[in-house]
């Protein structure tokens, strides 16, 4: 079963706008943790001893960027299913998805 266009459309517009919420998110967590400035935790504290911890770090650079660059690198994906490599694209999506969601645990 193959996917209308104004179906893969409305999947590459969720995708880009989430990207952009992912590249908020991880360049919020980023500044407070670079500049230490503290993060509102609205349901439990401890949040900035999660971004202080030393977990925080994988090989030296902060989660947080990683994060950012992962969300960049969807974004660009996103917006490339708009263009005649919208094939590639998503065989590429396909692999950010496997490697976000093993990075997550």
């Amino acid at each position: 079963m193959s996917m209308s266009i104004w179906d893969r459309s409305l999947l590459a517009k969720a995708i880009i706008a989430l990207s952009v919420i992912g590249i908020i998110d991880a360049g919020r967590l980023y500044v407070a943790h670079m500049h230490g400035g503290g993060l509102a935790c609205t349901l439990r504290e401890g949040c900035n001893v999660v971004i202080s911890s030393p977990y925080s770090y994988l090989f030296g650079v902060p989660l947080s960027l990683l994060g950012i660059i992962f969300y960049a690198s969807v974004l660009a994906i996103g917006v490339a299913l708009f263009t005649k490599w919208a094939p590639q694209a998503q065989k590429f999506f396909y692999g950010a998805s496997v490697i976000g969601i093993l990075l997550s645990f």
